[in-house]
């Protein structure tokens, strides 16, 4: 399991930021043709939570076979493997609580099919350079508040950046956070909120549960939290 990838600049189209899309695949479809994606061109990068809770869970894992997007790791697709091929009864029935019933309607053979899928193609972290800038994409955290970290990140470092919601909360209530070093800008999910949260150079984008909307944002918008 790779834990960090970087693209490079994308010379021939744009790139777009979605936040958790938990199965809604149709309304993402909706916002990229809204958008005038170019599936040729452009690239879509997802801070993960792909599955859970909405009705097209099988459609979001294909999106992992197309050349336009990429994901990040989220907790529930760390559930997903950790219950599915590794046999954690735990996490599989914590992910059954929150929005994992759809898997039953599949056999094991298919699920540990999806669930080796997720796990070859999510890292922990993706970098994507901009061109002027560099953009940092995870789930939720960066160890230490250092990109350079998320470069070398230990599996054992996984569960507290998917999990930790300490620097959302700090910064929901007003207080002051330290920037992430290393990069200028990273954008989050996990957490819960009606409209995009900043948290210095962090923005959380996960709309659609609080605000029941996806967010789908281009480089040049989201820099413009920088």
């Amino acid at each position: 399991m790779n834990l960090f990838v970087k693209f490079d600049e994308n010379e021939s189209g744009r790139d777009f930021f979605v936040g958790d899309i938990h199965g809604h695949y149709s309304e993402l479809m909706r916002l990229l043709e809204q958008r005038h994606f170019n599936f040729d061109q452009d690239r879509l990068f997802s801070v993960g939570d792909i599955i859970d809770r909405g009705p097209e869970n099988e459609q979001c894992i294909d999106l992992l076979n197309k050349h336009w997007f990429f994901a990040c790791l989220g907790n529930h697709e760390w559930l997903m493997i950790g219950g599915i091929l590794y046999a954690d009864a735990m996490d599989l029935a914590l992910q059954r609580q929150h929005g994992g019933l759809w898997m039953d309607d599949h056999d094991h053979d298919q699920l540990t099919e999806w669930a080796q899928l997720i796990q070859s193609t999510c890292p922990a972290a993706m970098e994507i350079d901009s061109g002027k800038s560099t953009i940092g994409v995870t789930h939720n955290i960066v160890a230490g508040d250092n990109w350079s970290v998320m470069k070398k990140l230990k599996l054992a470092q996984l569960d507290s950046c998917l999990w930790n919601r300490n620097r959302f909360y700090a910064a929901q209530s007003g207080a002051q956070v330290d920037p992430i070093k290393n990069v200028d800008l990273v954008i989050s999910g996990h957490n819960a909120c009606v409209e995009v949260v900043q948290a210095a150079n962090q923005i959380y984008i996960d709309t659609l549960w609080l605000g029941e909307r996806l967010t789908v944002l281009s480089a040049e918008e989201a820099l413009a939290f920088k």
